[in-house]
């Protein structure tokens, strides 16, 4: 049977695009990192991370301790206060094209159009994103006017996870010190110019400035947008404790 009009038919490249990208199309969300002192101030600059990281453990230790009773079958639970909580995950820096500096005049001529100097979404340095990381470790020394030496500890890394309201009252960004950066480096260019690593950043999350401490709360949860009723909400009689 024929139809009296006629029907487009996609290629399988149109096809594996739509498969691939969805109807929402590729515009992916970057996550980003910024570093800064105790004051706020800006120390590092922003940087959107090449990749958004395929997986992320959040982790968080509540601070219960159990102090044994004699004789009872269970012991006594006595919380003093929140051990911390951690976050981890691994970024992915690559690099498809050589850099242009590397290559002798011959050479360009030859790779013409093989070979970038900018940076871009696959074409990244993978050397300098490594140590902008590997900033976050370290502390800063500076001279004071008399010439005494002033140290600041490492500056606060400030996370930017777009839509994923990690923090308590549902803010994208979230303040941690960064206490691991392994890098594992997986393949490298011809002249031993890194092309493709892999970093293990670990965070623990902080709550403190020059003012002082301060605290996240269950208040915090009951404040958000849904605060803590959603869909699927059960109906519960507290029962006694037996």
């Amino acid at each position: 049977m024929s139809l009296p009009f006629p029907v487009p038919i996609a290629s399988s490249a149109t096809i594996i695009k739509a498969i691939l990208e969805g109807p929402e199309g590729m515009e992916l969300a970057r996550c980003a990192i910024m570093g800064v002192d105790g004051e706020g101030t800006e120390v590092i600059p922003a940087k959107v991370f090449q990749w958004w990281p395929d997986q992320m453990t959040d982790a968080i230790q509540t601070g219960w301790n159990p102090k044994t009773i004699p004789g009872m079958s269970h012991p006594l639970q006595v919380w003093g206060s929140n051990g911390g909580r951690t976050l981890s995950f691994e970024v992915v820096l690559s690099r498809l094209r050589v850099h242009a500096d590397d290559l002798s005049t011959v050479q360009a001529v030859e790779y013409a159009g093989l070979a970038v100097d900018t940076e871009d979404d696959i074409n990244r340095d993978v050397e300098d994103d490594i140590a902008y990381l590997r900033a976050f470790c370290y502390p800063s020394y500076q001279y004071d006017e008399e010439g005494f030496t002033v140290v600041d500890p490492p500056p606060i890394a400030l996370l930017n996870f777009p839509m994923m309201n990690l923090n308590e009252n549902g803010d994208d960004i979230i303040w941690c010190v960064m206490t691991g950066c392994d890098v594992t480096y997986l393949r490298s260019f011809p002249n031993g110019r890194p092309r493709l690593a892999k970093v293990s950043l670990t965070f623990s999350q902080t709550k403190q400035d020059v003012d002082g401490l301060w605290n996240a709360g269950l208040e915090d949860f009951e404040g958000r947008k849904n605060g803590l009723g959603r869909l699927g909400n059960a109906t519960m009689e507290v029962p006694s404790v037996p």
